[in-house]
C-alpha cells in the first residue's frame, strides 16, 4: 500500500515539476514579448519603420530560441499529415472573407465613431518598395512567426497547464491584448480562437500559417485598393 503512495507522490510531484517548467516558459516569453510591444507601441522614440523591422526581427529570433529549447514538445506541430488541398482551400477562402469582413467593420468604426481613417500603407509609401515592404512586415513575418509564438509556444505551454479549451481561450486572450487595440480586440479574439481550434484539430502550425497569411495579405490588398495604389 505504502509503494502506491510513494508512486502517486511521485506522478504528483512530476505533474508539479511540469506545470512549473511551462509557466516559466510562459511567463517569461509572454513577458519579453509585452515588454517589446509596448515599447514599439507607446514610446515614440521607438516609432518608425526601422523599429518596426527590428521588433519583428527580434520577436522573430526569440521565437526560434524558443522552438529550439522546447523542440522535443513542439516538432510534431511542424508535421501535415493531414495536409489536403481543398481543406486549404477552404481555410484560405474563410479567411479572406474574415478579412473583408472585419477590415469593412473597422473602416466603419474609424469614420463613425473615431472620425479618423488609418492606413498601415502610409508609413511604408517613403520606401523603394513600399507595397513589398508592407506585404514582408504585415503579412508574411507576423503569418509565420506569430502563429509559431501563439499557436506554438504559448498555447502549448497553456495545453501543458491547463485544459484545452480553456487553453485556447486563454491563448486568444493574450494575442488579443498584445495588439494593444480596443477595437483590433473585437475580431481578434474570434480569430485567434479560430486558430487556436485549428490547431488542436489539425496538430500542425501550418493551416495556421496559411490562414493568418491570408488575412493579413488581403488586409493590405484592401488598403491598397482603398488607396488606388495597385
Amino acid at each position: 500500500m505504502e509503494e502506491f503512495e510513494d508512486a502517486s507522490v511521485c506522478e504528483e510531484e512530476v505533474d508539479d515539476q511540469q506545470h512549473y517548467k511551462w509557466l516559466r516558459v510562459l511567463s517569461l516569453f509572454y513577458g519579453i514579448d509585452l515588454l517589446v510591444c509596448t515599447g514599439i507601441n507607446f514610446i515614440s522614440y521607438f516609432h518608425g519603420i526601422g523599429w518596426l523591422l527590428f521588433t519583428e526581427v527580434f520577436l522573430g529570433t526569440l521565437t526560434i530560441v524558443f522552438i529550439i529549447f522546447l523542440w522535443k514538445d513542439v516538432k510534431s506541430l511542424f508535421t501535415w499529415r493531414t495536409y489536403t488541398l481543398q481543406k486549404a482551400l477552404v481555410y484560405a477562402i474563410a479567411a479572406v472573407l474574415f478579412a473583408v469582413l472585419v477590415n469593412t467593420g473597422v473602416k466603419w468604426i474609424n469614420q463613425n465613431i473615431f472620425h479618423q481613417e488609418i492606413y498601415y500603407y502610409r508609413s511604408f509609401r517613403h520606401l523603394a518598395y513600399p507595397k513589398l515592404a508592407m506585404i514582408l512586415l504585415v503579412a508574411i513575418l507576423p503569418a509565420l512567426f506569430e502563429e509559431l509564438a501563439y499557436r506554438g509556444i504559448i498555447l502549448q505551454s497553456l495545453f501543458n497547464i491547463t485544459e484545452e479549451r480553456q487553453a485556447i481561450f486563454m491563448s486568444a486572450f493574450l494575442f488579443a491584448i498584445i495588439h494593444m487595440s480596443f477595437v483590433s480586440f473585437l475580431w481578434l479574439m474570434p480569430f485567434a480562437i479560430w486558430l487556436g481550434n485549428i490547431r488542436l484539430k489539425e496538430n500542425t502550425i501550418w493551416y495556421g500559417v496559411l490562414i493568418h497569411f491570408c488575412f493579413n495579405v488581403t488586409a493590405c490588398l484592401y488598403e491598397f485598393y482603398e488607396l488606388s495604389v495597385f
